[in-house]
């Protein structure tokens, strides 16, 4: 059973990663890794002991552990790099509250990211300079994660016992309710552990663990690389094995939205749409945004993508053109119906006005004679 809402805050540590979003579009950081000019990865690893402190952030009243998370990777990257910057708590609750909408839910981490990537986080608009998920089954992957960035940022799925630490002993499965988002800082293999940054402190988490609530496909856990211009020129590296231009090239695309594919386009007509047995009917179509033109049936086969053809019609007759295309595809027909055709030469109708008149005079005639013979 999930820890309830009561037992986090009675703990003094919340939870409030939401579950992760499968996105096709998710940069991959083995895509970018040339593992012939990565070092041997060492038998330990400290990024986080010249941190004088890591904070809470708020995360002991709300939810907001992917705010404290990225905040404990500004501090822990700005402390190496340059001069230690961190927002403070009351910036985090802001801006935890402003990307809720004011709802005390949780974060989905790759929605923070790219929030943090495109408009930047807290009063001073810290961005990163791209982002790219890590693939949590491979410890070594994780490892040089924080070797060559000072830390790797992962959602886990906490058990129900011991949900609050230590993290040392798998306790029974993963629960999805329990999500949490941390940073990891350095490693010692000899202890076989991570070293961990969450509420506010830094504490060890067994490789097992690790394994258990984060790299398992039952946890549905994940990692993330946050790349920080910054962070790479202080270190003087290149950044030692990644492809750095075309990753900074592609999250601007991935952020951006995909690139919008225009849908094919179709146009379908017939010279006649009926005609006597026998008659010959021309088709005319144009399409664009289309790579190809197919018909069916009565026009089986492939065709330009714009033209005319001439077909006999025999009986009442359907033609369909489809055009396809990176965009989709769109389907257009027409229906020639084969029936009686109107007589070219159709039976005047008669002019009753005409008839009337005629009819008048000659009456009107007739009087005149007939008087006139009288009257004789």
């Amino acid at each position: 059973m999930a820890r309830t809402l009561q037992e986090q805050r009675e703990a003094g540590k919340r939870l409030g990663k939401r579950p992760r979003k499968v996105d096709a579009r998710t940069l991959r950081l083995a895509s970018y890794l040339d593992f012939t000019k990565l070092p041997a990865l060492p038998a330990s690893q400290d990024w986080y002991s010249k941190v004088a402190a890591f904070g809470m952030d708020g995360n002991d009243s709300v939810g907001d552990c992917v705010i404290a998370g990225c905040n404990h990777g500004i501090l822990q990257q700005s402390t190496y790099a340059s001069t230690p910057k961190s927002a403070t708590e009351q910036q985090c609750l802001d801006q935890y509250f402003a990307l809720t909408g004011g709802a005390d839910t949780g974060l989905v981490i790759g929605d923070t990211l790219k929030y943090w990537k495109n408009t930047g986080l807290f009063p001073f608009k810290d961005k990163n300079t791209a982002y790219a998920s890590v693939d949590p089954t491979k410890l070594d992957e994780v490892k040089y994660t924080i070797l060559l960035y000072g830390y790797c940022m992962a959602g886990i799925s906490l058990p129900d016992v011991d949900t609050f630490g230590p993290w040392l002993q798998v306790q029974g499965p993963p629960d999805l309710a329990n999500g949490h988002d941390i940073i990891l800082v350095g490693w010692d293999d000899a202890k076989q552990v991570l070293y961990v940054v969450t509420w506010g402190e830094v504490v060890q988490m067994s490789y097992a663990f690790f394994n258990a609530y984060v790299a398992a496909a039952a946890a549905q856990g994940e990692a993330w690389i946050i790349l920080d211009i910054d962070w790479i020129n202080a270190q003087g590296q290149s950044p030692g094995g990644v492809d750095l231009p075309t990753l900074q090239t592609d999250i601007a695309v991935v952020t951006s939205g995909p690139p919008v594919t225009p849908v094919p386009t179709l146009t379908l007509t017939a010279s006649a749409m009926n005609v006597a047995a026998g008659d010959q009917v021309t088709l005319t179509w144009a399409s664009a945004n289309a790579t190809d033109v197919v018909g069916a049936q009565t026009l089986a086969g492939d065709y330009p993508l714009s033209g005319t053809l001439a077909v006999t019609v025999e009986a009442t007759t359907t033609y369909a053109l489809t055009a396809s295309g990176p965009g989709g595809s769109v389907t257009e027909a027409v229906v020639v119906t084969v029936g009686p055709q109107p007589n070219p030469n159709p039976p005047k109708p008669t002019n009753w006005g005409l008839v009337i008149g005629i009819a008048v005079a000659v009456i009107a005639v007739a009087i005149v004679v007939y008087f006139a013979v009288k009257g004789g």
